[in-house]
């Protein structure tokens, strides 16, 4: 988890600094942020159905 967090960390603080007008790097940051967050929900969704498939599978 700090792994990740440092990478995230890491890429904002490459991404402040690299050429690019304001608007281009909110842009690039805003559409990262959608990608990670999609990702995610995507895991935890997942995570939950396995949970629940789980539960389920045991009480019958």
């Amino acid at each position: 988890m700090r792994f990740l967090l440092g990478l995230g960390l890491g890429y904002v603080i490459g991404m402040l600094v690299a050429p690019a007008s304001g608007q281009e790097l909110r842009q690039q940051l805003a559409a990262r942020a959608d990608e990670y967050g999609r990702e995610k929900a995507r895991e935890i969704g997942q995570r939950a159905g396995e949970k629940a498939y789980e539960e389920l599978r045991q009480r019958l």
